[in-house]
């Protein structure tokens, strides 16, 4: 029997959850692949290495996610792991990752820019998520 809460299963908004963060994955690979490939705009070399930085940005806040996001998976079925770095996703740290990612993908340009800012507003919503879930 499916639980409900609120009105919405919570297999449907657990499946939209993973779609939304493959997506981000995805996009973040694509945004890498397309920011290197021969074919991309000429940049001038300071957009360059602050797109650069925001794909770094971007990229550290999605593993950091995946991490804390496995780990609460593991604790919730009672494996005896450490709930220090789930203590840490409160810090607003990784919120702040996500929102330099949005910033500096503006120094982008075509779809590696847009790739960039969508992933980084969709990980800052997942992190924002994942925080008030834990109140």
């Amino acid at each position: 029997m499916r639980h409900r809460r609120g009105g919405v299963s919570v297999m449907v908004e657990t499946t939209l959850y993973i779609v939304l963060l493959v997506g981000v994955a995805a996009s973040a690979v694509v945004a890498w692949w397309l920011s290197f490939s021969a074919k991309r705009p000429e940049l001038r070399s300071w957009r360059r290495w602050l797109l650069l930085v925001g794909l770094i940005v971007n990229t550290a806040s999605l593993a950091l996610f995946l991490s804390v996001a496995f780990q609460a998976v593991l604790v919730s079925r009672g494996a005896g792991a450490s709930d220090a770095l789930l203590r840490s996703y409160r810090s607003f740290f990784p919120l702040q990752l996500s929102l330099a990612a949005v910033v500096l993908g503006a120094f982008g340009k075509g779809v590696p820019r847009i790739l960039l800012i969508l992933s980084g507003l969709a990980l800052a919503f997942l992190w924002l998520n994942f925080a008030a879930s834990s109140l």
